[in-house]
C-alpha cells in the first residue's frame, strides 16, 4: 500500500501563482497510466541502442511497480464493484502519520483563520465514515476536494464502536483511523465531531443503548454514571485520534465539544467536563461547539471558538455569530445542503436557487463554511434516527433509511447539481483557498448502478418457526420490561418478542402503559392487530376456540429519538403492564431478536424452510439467491410490493423499507455482492410479495421542493435569557 503523504504543502492549501500570472494546472498523481504517460514523456529517445536499453528497462520497472501498487492501493482502483480488497480494511494496515516538519495549527483568533501562520479559509463538507463502505471512502473524498473543498467534518458514532459495554469495534466501516488516513492521502483537512452525543439522526443521537440499563439515566449531564460512561468512551477513542492531529503531521485541524448542546438546555458544568475530558486525554487542535443562531449562548463555552448553523437566514445568522464572538473568524459547521425524510412523508428537496443564493451569501462575507451534508450515504442496519414533533411525547417520526440527505453527491456516488453550483461558486469567491492538486476526471472512476432484474423468492419461514434458533438467549421474566432491561444485559436493536401461554383468552388486551414503537399482537398464529407508539389501548381479538392460547407481542424499535429534550427517555419494547379485564399477565417468555449477522446466516442452515405459496404467512422470513457472472456493480432492490420490514445482503443488513414511502428503493453498493450465489433474506412483517426487483436508479419518493428564507439586513440580537432553558 502507499506511505501516507504529508498533508499539503499546497501552500498549506493555498494557491500559489506561476512567474507567469496563469493558475497552477491541475495535476493528479494518482493515476497510474497517468503517471506511466508522464515518465515516457519525460524521457529523452534520441541517442543509440544504450539509452534505448535504459528507457525500455525503465518503462518496465515503471509498469512492474505499478501493478504492485494495484495490487496494494485500497481505493484507488478503476473497478469499485471489486470486493477483492474488503479484508484490507482493518487497523492493521493503518500507519500512523510522521511529523516531517513543525507545524502551528488552526488559530481562530482575529478575523480570519490562520495555519501554519498563513491564511486559512474552511472550506468543508460533512461525509460520515459510518454511512459509507469503506471501499468507496476514497472515491467519495476524491470528489469532495475535486469541487474545490480542503476540508472533510465528520462525527464518532460512539453507539456503533461500543454496542455493547466494554466490547470495542474499530474495523470494516467503523475502522476511523483508515478513514483519517485516506482523508490524509487525499490532501483533505478533517474537522473531528466524536460526541459523546452527535445527533446526525443517527440512532440515540450516537449514545449507546446500554446506557439505559440504569433506569435513573440522566444523559448529556454531569450524572455521574453518565460522566464514567463517556470517560471510558474518551479513554479508549481519543489515543486513537491524538496521532492524526495536525500538529503531530495528521490531518485533524479542529475538533468539536459535544454538539448543539443549546437546542438542549443549558449547563456549562457539563460542557467544561466534555472540554477538559478532551485535552486531559491529549487533543491540543482548535475546539469548537456549533449551535443554532438563537442558541449560541447556551450551548457554548467561554474561549472556546463558536460556529453557527442554519440553512435560512443566512444574513442574520452570521450578524449573530458576529455580535456574540466579534473577535473571530465567521464559521458556518453546518449549512444544510438538504434535509432527511421521515417514514410517511415526501422526500424533501431544496430549492436550487435558493441554495446557490445563500451559499453565495455566506462565501461574499468571508466565512469559513461546511455543508452538511456534502455525501449523505446511508443509515444500515437499524441505525436510523427518529424525531418527535412537539418536546411532549406525541408525534413520534423515524427516519428513513437512506440519507441521501438531497446532497451535492447523492447516496450512491453521482454528482448532483448541487456539486456543479458549489465548485462554481468556490471558484468565484474562495479560489486562494482550493486545493492546489485537484483530481481529474480520470481519476475519479464511475460507480454507475445496474439492474439486476425480477428475483423470485424461493422459500419462506415463519418468525415463530424460527425462534427455535433463539433458545439459547430467551429469557423468563415475571413482568414485561422493555429490552433495555433484560435481566441478561441490554438489547440494544431490533425486535423483541414476548410470549406466554394462556389457558383461557379475555376477548380485549389492554396496554396500559406504552409501546414503543409499534407492536404486533399474535394468538395461536392469527393476527389481532396492531399498537403504535405511546398508544394506550385495548385491543380485541377473537381467536378460535382451543385448550390453550398462545400469545405472542413482536415490538420493533423503529429507532431512539436523536434530537431535542426528549433524547434520553427512549427505552422500547412494552413499558409497563399488558392486562386481561381482570388482572395483568405475568411470567412472560421473552426472545431477543437482533437480526445479528450471525442469525441471518445461520437461517441458511435452518432445516424447516417451506416452499413459497399464497399462502405463507408473516411474519416470516423470506429468501432468494442472486447469481452473478461479473464483477458486482451497485444496484438498488425495489420493494414497493412489499409491507414493510428489513432486507439483508449476505448477511449484511442494508435497511428498512415500508411500504408508506417515502422510500421505496434500498442502495445495495457493490462490495456487499460477489460473484457467484448472492443470499437475499427479507423479513416482512405485514404483507409479502413473490418476487424482488433490482433496478439501476433510486426512487427516494415523490418530492416536495423546500425554500430557503434569504433575509434582509436587520439588526440581530442574541438571546440571552438563561432561565428558559434547563437542562432536562
Amino acid at each position: 500500500m502507499p506511505r501516507p503523504i504529508p498533508l499539503p504543502t499546497m501552500n498549506r492549501l493555498k494557491r500559489r501563482n506561476s512567474d507567469s500570472g496563469e493558475r497552477s494546472k491541475s495535476i493528479s498523481y494518482s493515476n497510474s497510466f497517468q503517471r506511466a504517460r508522464m515518465t515516457i514523456a519525460a524521457m529523452n529517445w534520441g541517442g543509440g541502442r544504450f539509452r534505448r536499453t535504459i528507457v525500455f528497462g525503465t518503462i518496465t520497472a515503471v509498469f512492474f511497480l505499478i501493478i504492485v501498487f494495484k495490487i496494494f492501493d485500497r481505493g484507488g482502483g478503476a473497478d469499485f464493484g471489486d470486493n477483492r480488497y474488503a479484508g484490507a480494511y482493518d487497523s492493521k494496515y493503518v500507519k500512523h502519520p510522521k511529523l516531517i516538519e513543525p507545524r502551528k495549527g488552526l488559530n481562530a483568533w482575529g478575523q480570519t483563520f490562520m495555519l501554519d501562520n498563513e491564511p486559512f479559509r474552511i472550506l468543508s463538507g460533512s461525509m460520515h465514515y459510518f454511512r459509507v463502505v469503506p471501499e468507496y471512502w476514497r472515491d467519495r473524498l476524491r470528489k469532495m476536494r475535486a469541487c474545490g473543498l480542503n476540508t472533510v467534518m465528520t462525527y464518532v458514532p460512539w453507539n456503533a464502536h461500543e454496542e455493547s459495554r466494554g466490547m470495542w469495534n474499530f474495523k470494516g466501516i467503523l475502522n476511523l483511523a483508515l478513514f483519517l488516513q485516506i482523508a490524509q492521502e487525499e490532501d483533505l483537512y478533517v474537522i473531528l465531531r466524536p460526541g459523546p452525543y452527535i445527533c446526525a439522526e443517527w440512532e440515540f443521537g450516537g449514545l449507546p443503548a446500554w446506557l439505559l440499563e440504569d433506569p435513573e439515566m440522566r444523559v448529556r449531564s454531569v450524572y455521574p454514571p453518565f460522566l464514567r460512561a463517556v470517560d471510558s468512551y474518551f479513554d479508549e477513542l481519543i489515543p486513537m485520534v491524538v496521532p492524526w492531529q495536525y500538529q503531530k503531521g495528521g490531518p485533524i485541524i479542529a475538533v468539536q465539544v459535544e454538539n448543539e448542546y443549546g437546542s438542549y438546555g443549558y449547563d456549562l458544568q457539563y460542557l467544561t467536563y466534555i472540554k477538559d475530558a478532551l485535552e486531559k486525554r491529549g487533543i491540543s487542535e482548535l475546539l469548537m461547539t456549533s449551535d443554532g443562531a438563537s442558541h449560541l449562548n447556551l450551548g457554548s463555552i467561554p474561549s472556546v471558538f463558536a460556529t453557527v448553523n442554519f440553512v435560512n437566514s443566512p444574513i442574520q445568522s452570521l450578524e449573530a455569530l458576529k455580535l456574540f464572538q466579534p473577535d473571530r473568524p465567521l464559521m458556518v459547521a453546518e449549512f444544510w445542503s438538504g434535509w432527511f425524510d421521515h417514514w410517511g412523508e415526501q422526500h424533501h428537496v431544496q430549492h436550487l436557487k435558493d441554495f446557490k443564493k445563500a451559499v453565495t451569501i455566506i462565501l461574499e462575507k468571508g466565512a469559513s463554511v461546511n455543508f452538511y451534508m456534502f455525501h449523505g450515504g446511508t443509515n444500515f442496519g437499524f441505525m436510523n434516527g427518529a424525531n418527535t414533533k412537539s418536546d411532549d411525547l406525541n408525534g413520534y417520526e423515524p427516519t428513513i433509511s437512506s440519507y441521501d440527505y438531497d446532497a451535492p453527491i447523492s447516496e450512491n456516488g453521482q454528482l448532483t447539481e448541487k456539486y456543479i453550483y458549489i465548485k462554481s461558486l468556490l471558484w468565484e469567491y474562495a479560489s486562494d483557498y482550493i486545493p492546489v492538486r485537484l483530481p481529474t476526471p480520470m481519476d475519479i472512476p464511475s460507480t454507475h448502478a445496474t439492474a439486476y432484474g425480477v428475483l423470485e423468492i424461493t422459500e419462506y419461514a415463519g418468525l415463530t418457526d424460527t425462534l427455535s434458533l433463539l433458545k439459547d438467549v430467551q429469557q423468563k421474566v415475571k413482568e414485561a420490561v422493555p429490552m433495555e432491561l433484560l435481566p441478561s444485559g441490554a438489547q440494544s436493536y431490533g425486535y423483541i418478542m414476548y410470549r406466554k401461554k394462556l389457558s383461557d383468552f379475555p376477548y380485549r388486551l389492554q396496554f396500559s402503559a406504552i409501546v414503543m414503537d409499534t407492536a404486533w399482537v399474535f394468538v395461536n398464529g392469527m393476527a389481532c392487530g396492531s399498537v403504535t407508539w405511546m398508544d394506550t389501548i385495548n385491543l380485541s381479538c377473537s381467536p378460535a376456540k382451543a385448550q390453550s392460547y398462545l400469545l405472542e407481542i413482536l415490538v420493533e424499535n423503529t429507532g431512539r429519538v436523536n434530537y431535542g429534550v426528549r433524547v434520553g427517555a427512549q427505552w422500547k419494547g412494552i413499558i409497563g403492564p399488558v392486562s386481561t379485564a381482570t388482572e395483568e399477565i405475568r411470567d412472560w417468555t421473552i426472545f431477543p431478536i437482533t437480526m445479528k449477522e450471525k442469525f441471518i446466516n445461520g437461517l441458511w442452515g435452518y432445516n424447516k424452510w417451506k416452499k413459497l405459496t399464497i399462502h405463507a404467512k408473516v411474519p416470516g422470513f423470506f429468501h432468494a439467491l442472486l447469481h452473478l457472472s461479473q464483477a458486482p456493480r451497485d444496484t438498488f432492490l425495489y420493494m414497493k410490493a412489499w409491507g414493510r420490514g428489513v432486507v439483508f445482503v449476505n448477511g449484511r443488513n442494508i435497511g428498512r423499507y415500508r411500504r408508506i414511502g417515502p422510500q421505496h428503493t434500498l442502495y445495495i453498493p457493490a462490495p456487499l455482492l460477489k460473484v457467484g450465489q448472492n443470499q437475499i433474506t427479507v423479513f416482512e412483517l405485514e404483507r409479502m410479495s413473490s418476487s424482488l426487483i433490482f433496478k439501476d436508479h433510486p426512487d427516494l419518493g415523490s418530492p416536495t421542493v423546500m425554500h430557503v428564507h434569504i433575509d434582509s439586513h436587520n439588526k440581530t440580537t442574541v438571546a440571552n435569557d438563561k432561565s428558559i432553558h434547563t437542562n432536562p
